[in-house]
């Protein structure tokens, strides 16, 4: 584009001011990551639910953000490290889209909202994808948020824009902003007490019986420290 470095910052200051509320929704989700990692309590952030969520079978966590059509995105082995600028920054493990290994990635609210949108803009396509088939329309191929059909003559670009353009149930906003209060309650609950960490018939964890035993784990950290000392001795 013919621009030197030093006009680089003057560009992006004038847009960032002119589209403030993009902004502050970079802002706003790139926050909430952070909090769900250091806390490990879920989020609702501008009808988004983030959560961190273990898979115990694999031994993985993942930082999720549901979207409004209840499908998940999954950020695995979430940590927070510090950037250049000494401030905390989110890393996760995935694949580099350039050497195409597995390996620990960085992200910020900005990438994180760029995710969400493309999603999002996924599930509305699938669903019109559905729409346009029942109604006898047949997809070649779909593109980013287009669709080429097969269809007769008589059909026009506007009826098919016109079914593309239907309001989706979870797409509406007093919807979303309820179903993220009930979620997040719900989150919470199965975060904070889920049902399947309770012994059958007790109503308690396991891990309640297990604090109350912390006296013997005392005790057998003595024995450990004295066995170690033994075997050091005679290696």
């Amino acid at each position: 584009m013919g621009l030197t470095q030093e006009e680089l910052p003057e560009i992006v200051g004038a847009w960032r001011n002119s589209n403030k509320r993009i902004v502050d929704l970079w802002y706003s989700l790139g926050n909430a990551a952070i909090h769900v990692v250091e806390t490990c309590d879920p989020v609702a952030c501008r009808g988004l639910i983030l959560a961190r969520e273990v898979d115990l079978a694999n031994n993985v966590d993942f930082l999720t953000i549901e979207l409004p059509s209840k499908r998940k995105l999954y950020y695995a082995n979430p940590k927070l490290e510090q950037n250049s600028w000494g401030q905390a920054a989110l890393t996760y493990d995935g694949m580099d889209q350039t050497t195409k290994k597995w390996t620990k990635l960085d992200t910020y609210g900005g990438k994180l909202v760029e995710n969400v949108v493309q999603a999002i803009a996924r599930d509305c396509l699938a669903e019109n994808i559905t729409r346009l088939t029942e109604l006898g329309h047949e997809i070649v191929m779909h593109v980013h948020d287009e669709v080429v059909i097969e269809t007769p003559m008589g059909v026009t670009v506007e009826s098919v824009c016109d079914v593309m353009g239907m309001p989706i149930e979870w797409d509406s906003k007093q919807n979303i902003i309820k179903k993220t209060k009930q979620e997040v309650v719900k989150m919470e609950n199965n975060i904070k007490s889920p049902s399947h960490y309770k012994i059958p018939g007790l109503g308690i964890e396991s891990i309640d019986i297990i604090r109350h035993t912390v006296d013997n784990f005392k005790k057998a950290r003595v024995y450990l420290d004295w066995l170690i000392e033994e075997v050091e001795k005679n290696e």
